[in-house]
């Protein structure tokens, strides 16, 4: 097994823990759910005994096999072999528990039958069942699903090449998963319909779990099921104690609200799509997050503010952590204007002095002349659709830009003294990404159309030229000599505008796909863009498209 597949302790704890905290947290409360509709009205709970349930009987000794399922849970985090085995593991049984609690609690069911009372060794286990596991939660039967779910993601646990302990193995997970399957309906735990139900939700997560593209889908996905179920709940007990029973309508209402925004974005994680993300997160002309985008994505915009806003003050209060810094870069140099690219978190009109006298330190700072030109244009491009962009910081009618680019003075007296100071012409174009999203999933041609409007904002547009007459080309360059500064902004990190950058080095010829990981290392240190958001395969399709 090389090292790429093999996967750590801590890995497989933090699996385990994720998986048993949805679990325990939405199969708790849809059981609680249960009880306490029983109670208010019995008519409420569903009955799914059948005739042939009438003919089981009780096996008390089948309380074992039964308690093996949490045992073969636990355990199977530890016995998967590779990173694969373990994400994929993780993202059946984390679904296995979604769908069911979700028909848990939209079809709410109650074993039938009463179970006799042990007075041998088994007593102490029914005892403690009792205790933890309610008669509700009953259709599909979680135990079934998974013991199918783990039979079929240990099943290759052992390798081939060891056939004789491989068939042990697998004579003994098969022996174990049926035991488990049984002993639900021996110990009265389970109708035969709850069996069926289990099976079938197993073949519909094997499905699904073979389809999700990747881990951000699974995440939304629980975030849109899970908030649903427990904001859905919360409602009901509120309103069972405080007697207002509109208040479970409110809460109903605000609960499918919230899963219909999470699955919406669950779909674009799973579909991803450059043009559907512009019309569904729309943005004005500012940078400003539309009525409709909230309207549609209250939950997500919110939460992400929450987290830009503990950003900041975690910034703020710790002196330690700097700011990463943001170099400058020359990009292309078209006549005698310059043209430089910032990957920036947030541009405001006052970081601007500072970036440039910045760039100074840099070792390629010698394209920058000494006295920076009195035209200078901004292109801000937003790449963060779950925040409005800073864009409305650099407002086009004050002057901002030092004509010393070495000024030593701090930027709140620079704004006080006109004759340092000069105006600038901004751009804003909108290119939203999803959060983490690997870059790879948005298409090259989406990539080349951006990098295109900039280069045509930029003046540097070969076919634009080409429709200019030769003289008044030349008058241009001539009269005006402009800095040109491209700002990738995304205002939750660097990931998102350190990557673009990345790409629009490589489209410009400045970065190649041996020296991009050298340069990030040397200018970014701490962005994090590992290969799976930032693949090596996606710089070189830019590399061969921009080059023909």
């Amino acid at each position: 097994m090389g090292r790429a597949a093999m996967i750590t302790k801590e890995a497989q704890l933090q699996h385990l823990a994720l998986s048993l905290l949805v679990f325990y947290l939405l199969y708790t409360l849809t059981n609680l759910y249960g009880a306490a509709l029983y109670q208010l009205n019995p008519n409420h709970i569903h009955n799914l005994a059948l005739p042939v349930d009438q003919t089981i009987f009780f096996i008390p000794a089948m309380i074992v096999p039964y308690s093996w399922s949490l045992l073969l849970f636990c355990a199977s985090f530890f016995m998967v072999r590779t990173s694969q085995q373990l994400t994929l593991l993780t993202c059946r049984l984390i679904l296995a528990t979604l769908f069911a609690t979700l028909i848990f609690y939209l079809y709410p069911a109650r074993f039938s039958f009463i179970r006799p009372i042990t007075s041998d060794w088994t007593q102490i286990g029914y005892q403690f069942l009792a205790v933890t596991d309610k008669p509700f939660n009953q259709f599909p039967s979680l135990h079934v699903s998974y013991a199918l779910l783990l039979g079929v993601s240990l099943w290759r646990v052992v390798p081939a090449s060891k056939a004789a302990l491989q068939s042990i193995y697998r004579a003994a997970l098969l022996t174990v998963c049926s035991l488990i399957i049984l002993s639900t309906v021996f110990t009265y735990q389970h109708h035969v319909l709850d069996i069926v139900g289990g099976v079938g939700l197993a073949t519909v997560v094997l499905w699904v779990a073979n389809k999700l593209r990747n881990g951000l889908v699974l995440k939304y996905l629980t975030v849109a099921i899970a908030g649903f179920i427990m904001l859905a709940i919360a409602g009901f007990f509120l309103a069972l104690n405080t007697g207002i029973v509109a208040l479970q309508y409110i809460a109903i209402a605000f609960a499918l609200y919230w899963l219909m925004s999470f699955l919406t974005v669950t779909w674009g994680y799973q579909n991803p799509n450059l043009a559907r993300n512009q019309r569904w997160f729309s943005k004005d002309s500012l940078g400003q997050l539309t009525l409709g985008t909230w309207l549609r994505f209250a939950p997500l915009l919110m939460a992400y503010k929450i987290m830009a806003a503990l950003g900041q003050w975690h910034t703020q209060r710790n002196k330690n952590v700097a700011a990463v810094p943001i170099p400058i870069l020359t990009a292309k140099q078209p006549s005698d204007n310059t043209v430089v690219t910032i990957a920036s978190a947030r541009l405001a009109t006052a970081t601007l002095c500072e970036q440039l006298s910045y760039w100074q330190s840099l070792p390629d700072s010698g394209a920058l002349p000494e006295v920076v030109s009195p035209s200078c244009q901004i292109i801000v491009v937003d790449l963060a659709l779950e925040l409005t962009s800073h864009y409305t910081a650099l407002p086009t009618a004050l002057p901002i830009i030092p004509t010393e680019s070495k000024c030593s003075k701090p930027p709140q007296q620079l704004e006080q003294q006109s004759s340092c100071l000069r105006s600038f012409q901004s751009h804003y174009l909108y290119f939203p990404l999803l959060d983490l999203m690997p870059l790879s999933e948005i298409a090259v041609s989406d990539y080349l159309a951006l990098f295109r409007q900039i280069d045509k904002l930029a003046g540097f547009d070969k076919e634009a030229e080409g429709k200019v007459a030769k003289d008044e080309v030349q008058q241009k360059n001539h009269d005006v000599d402009e800095i040109i500064i491209i700002n990738f902004q995304c205002v939750m990190g660097f990931s998102r505008s350190v990557g673009l950058t990345v790409l629009y080095l490589v489209y410009c010829g400045k970065l190649t796909v041996g020296s991009y990981r050298a340069w990030l290392s040397q200018h970014y240190p701490r962005a994090r863009l590992p290969e799976a958001y930032l693949p090596a395969a996606l710089i070189v399709a830019i590399t061969a498209v921009s080059s023909q």
